[in-house]
């Protein structure tokens, strides 16, 4: 098996995470794999991969479940019918709390802006913004926190996205190579 999907045309795709209704197939997941750009109004973040698991047939996971189990066919095809089948059945109910299992997001608010304000006044070199991969929230609170640092002339690079090992849990600010600083982002604390 392949994670390409070339055999797959862009409308089997979109339909693939449409059918999973962009929640990542792994029952012990279940990450949402879409969320709106908090930069650009009109587009949104796609952080799901369609993994091919036989020539006519794909599964949608978030990048950390792609990652880790992309090779085991048997697990994802039971995955993927027990998806289809858990999403038949949840359409447009509550889930038993009654609260939405969506993650919150986290916001720049006044508090993060005075301390960004104080940290970064100090340095003029550039600041390196990495995300958490595969976890959407990590993201849209970087795109935020990017957008909130060039509004204010700071010289950020932009965003990238890794796997952190060890984890990192909220915001965590080291000093880099040639005076920079490297911002990483992962899930909330």
């Amino acid at each position: 098996m392949t994670n390409n999907t070339d055999n797959f045309s862009k409308e089997d795709v979109d339909s693939i995470k449409e059918a999973a209704s962009y929640i990542c197939s792994n029952k012990d997941c279940r990450k949402l794999t879409i969320a709106p750009s908090h930069l650009e109004s009109d587009k949104i973040i796609s952080t799901g991969s369609v993994i091919q698991i036989t020539s006519d047939s794909g599964i949608l996971l978030c990048t950390s479940c792609a990652d880790e189990f992309e090779s085991d066919i048997e697990r994802l095809s039971s995955w993927k019918a027990d998806h289809l089948e858990w999403v038949s059945k949840n359409i447009n109910k509550k889930n038993k709390s009654g609260e939405s299992k969506k993650e919150t997001q986290r916001h720049v608010d006044d508090d993060l802006k005075v301390e960004l304000d104080e940290y970064f006044a100090k340095h003029k070199k550039g600041i390196n913004i990495t995300a958490a991969l595969g976890h959407p929230e990590s993201l849209v609170f970087a795109e935020e926190i990017l957008s909130y640092l060039l509004e204010k002339g700071y010289n950020a690079n932009g965003i990238g996205q890794m796997k952190f090992n060890p984890p990192i849990d909220g915001i965590k600010i080291t000093q880099a190579k040639k005076g920079n600083i490297d911002m990483k982002i992962g899930p909330k604390m």
